[in-house]
């Protein structure tokens, strides 16, 4: 809610020249910069500093994930680009233009779809593992 409680359109412009300056990759993988930069910019306006060190935090973990659990991810982004049902940052920007918060939220989900995916899969492997042992 943070993000339009406090959203300007300078926010917007910021956010649409990144957009459109971001490199991306095949099955909706962003070249890392352009991730940071994008979700960097959306918790600035948020205004909340621990959530922009918790970027700060999280950025490198994700890149590990990425670069790590490729593999993974990539056959999640094939299938949600089949079912055209991947969500962009291009995607979440309009949702941000329109001051759509039920559509961003949403949108937001899909966009970590493949990671949520990723958590569950692990975590229920993890637990099986630990109840064996």
């Amino acid at each position: 809610n943070y993000i339009f409680s406090n959203l300007t359109n300078n926010d917007i412009v910021e956010l649409e020249k990144i957009v459109n300056q971001s490199v991306v990759f095949k099955n909706n993988m962003y070249m890392p910069v352009s991730e940071h930069k994008f979700h960097s910019k959306l918790y600035e306006i948020t205004g909340n500093k621990t959530i922009m060190q918790f970027q700060e935090i999280i950025y490198p973990v994700s890149l590990f994930v990425k670069d790590k659990f490729v593999n993974f991810l990539e056959p999640i982004n094939e299938e949600l680009i089949l079912k055209g049902k991947v969500v962009t940052h291009s995607d979440l920007l309009g949702f941000i233009k329109n001051r759509d918060i039920d559509g961003f939220r949403k949108g937001l989900e899909m966009h970590f779809e493949p990671y949520y995916r990723f958590l569950s899969r692990n975590i229920t492997k993890r637990t099986e593992e630990v109840i064996i042992f």
